[in-house]
C-alpha cells in the first residue's frame, strides 16, 4: 500500500509541469543577460554606458522573449547588486507593452541605467548595438 502511494506520487511528479527556466543568453555586445518578461537582468562590466545596457535588453527582448518591435523594454531595478547572481552588479529590465507611458518624464536624450523607469522600444534598443563604438555592425 505504501509503495503505491509512493509510486502514484513518483508519476504525479513526473507528469505535472516544471516552471520553465529563465533563459540566458549573450546579447550581441557580450553582455550576459538572464530572465523572462516579467524581469531579466543585465550583467555589468566596467566601463559600460546606458546604450550598452538597452543594446543588450533590446536584443535580448526580440531574440529571447519574442518581444514585438514596439513593445518597450523599461528599467525595473538601477543599476545595483544582482538579483541572482552574488557579488555582480546589474540592471533589471522588464518588457512593458507598446503605448505605455515613456520614460515617466525622465530626460528623454540620456539613457540612465541608475533610474528605474527609463525605456525604449525594443526595436530602438536593439538597434543601439549597431552603433559601432559599443556593438557589432550589421
Amino acid at each position: 500500500m505504501m509503495r503505491g502511494a509512493l509510486l502514484a506520487g513518483l508519476i504525479a511528479l513526473a507528469v505535472a509541469p516544471f516552471p520553465s527556466a529563465a533563459e540566458r543568453a549573450l546579447a550581441r555586445n557580450g553582455l550576459a543577460v538572464q530572465g523572462d518578461r516579467d524581469g531579466f537582468e543585465v550583467f555589468s562590466r566596467a566601463g559600460l554606458g546606458g546604450v550598452d545596457y538597452f543594446c543588450a535588453a533590446g536584443d535580448f527582448a526580440r531574440k529571447h522573449l519574442n518581444a514585438a518591435a514596439t513593445e518597450r523594454v523599461e528599467i525595473a531595478a538601477p543599476l545595483g547588486p544582482s538579483r541572482s547572481r552574488p557579488g555582480q552588479r546589474s540592471v533589471v529590465f522588464e518588457v512593458r507593452p507598446p503605448g505605455r507611458q515613456a520614460n515617466r518624464g525622465l530626460d528623454l536624450v540620456l539613457l540612465r541605467p541608475g533610474v528605474a523607469g527609463v525605456s525604449r522600444t525594443v526595436a530602438q534598443s536593439a538597434n543601439f548595438c549597431t552603433r559601432p563604438d559599443i556593438g557589432e555592425q550589421d
